[in-house]
């Protein structure tokens, strides 16, 4: 009787077992689409990581050294991007268009947010600068985007 169950249990394993060959390799092509797709939001989920620091800013400031040094990373230049308080909310962060080519190492976009008061709905915007920069680790070639933002565009990004 012993022998019959674990006949049963190795049964029950080996028939619920999906693993095939043919399944286990994943071919992926990157199409053009996909790679617009992938950068714009990699451009509003950094602008949204760039809010949500500015708030952090706002909410925490024993901390406002550490936070301003990450939240200078995102920006190109002196000036602010927006100013936080707690009558306004950024909602709805979209990218207005496909990114233009500016050389061979830097694209720009137009982000667009609608900024929410007690008043009503604004749109605003700021521009993203993406910067990519081919490196190799570990003897593989890899790109490192990083995005930056400014209100207007100088040559000075």
């Amino acid at each position: 009787m012993r022998k019959m169950y674990v006949f049963f249990v190795v049964l029950i394993l080996s028939s619920c077992n999906n693993y095939s060959p043919e399944n286990s390799t994943n071919n992926f092509e990157v199409t053009e689409s996909l790679m617009v797709n992938t950068e714009s939001s990699l451009s509003e989920k950094k602008f949204k990581e760039f809010y949500d620091l500015n708030i952090l800013l706002k909410d925490y400031p024993d901390f406002k050294e550490d936070i301003e040094k990450r939240i200078d990373k995102f920006m190109t230049g002196e000036g602010t991007i927006f100013d936080i308080n707690d009558s306004i909310k950024i909602e709805n962060i979209r990218q207005k268009e496909s990114l233009t080519k500016l050389s061979d190492s830097l694209e720009m976009t137009q982000i667009l947010f609608d900024i929410r008061t007690k008043n009503g709905i604004k749109t605003d915007s700021v521009y993203a600068l993406v910067t990519k920069k081919k490196i190799i680790i570990d003897g593989k070639e890899v790109v490192s985007k990083k995005v930056k933002f400014a209100r207007e565009i100088t040559k000075n990004f």
